[in-house]
């Protein structure tokens, strides 16, 4: 199998959902810009290795002064949450086809995709900036918590949906959404 989904380490693989762009005011700023636009730029398992790939490359350019992560505007949303296809290897939100190969699917193992680049955003050497620039909803709403700044358009709609869903908040937002709102907001936001 081939695609950075069954690599091991960052590859040079080509992106499939993400778009990387570092010729912005001569290379001082990282566009990072989640680009799914036939699903207003869900969050995948593939987008996770690629924003996570993306921020740990700009970390290390030493041009770079600071990353912005946007979303795509064909797709009208910053990021519309999870990807909800149905499990399968294809899917490309499926953990099926994120695990490498000769190792069985563990869920006791899995990390959420939101919390793994999200960490990539906390770790990174440059600051990052969520330039929020529609819908944000779940993953799309708790990975600006991880950013150094969010800018929101004026229409930008968010949501927090995971309790109507019956989840946990994921993407170490429990913990980031109280540390950028204070306690009393956050818990009327979940």
């Amino acid at each position: 199998a081939t695609g950075a989904r069954f690599k091991s380490e960052w590859t040079d693989d080509p992106l499939t959902s993400v778009k990387f762009d570092t010729t912005v005011l001569e290379g001082q700023v990282a566009l990072i810009t989640m680009s799914r636009p036939k699903n207003r730029n869900a969050w995948t398992e593939i987008m996770r290795n690629e924003v996570s790939r993306c921020v740990d490359k700009a970390s290390k350019m030493s041009k770079v002064r600071v990353i912005i992560l946007t979303g795509d505007p064909e797709g009208k949303a910053f990021c519309a949450g999870a990807d909800l296809s149905p499990a399968s290897p294809l899917n490309p939100n499926s953990m099926e086809g994120d695990v490498p190969t000769g190792r069985p699917a563990n869920l006791a193992y899995w990390r959420d995709g939101g919390g793994q680049a999200a960490l990539s955003i906390v770790r990174s050497t440059k600051p990052v900036i969520a330039a929020v620039n529609g819908a944000a909803v779940g993953v799309g709403m708790t990975l600006p918590l991880a950013c150094d700044m969010t800018v929101a358009a004026e229409d930008a709609k968010v949501g927090f949906v995971f309790g109507k869903r019956g989840l946990t908040m994921e993407c170490l937002s429990s913990y980031f959404l109280e540390r950028c709102v204070g306690h009393k907001v956050a818990m009327e936001l979940v």
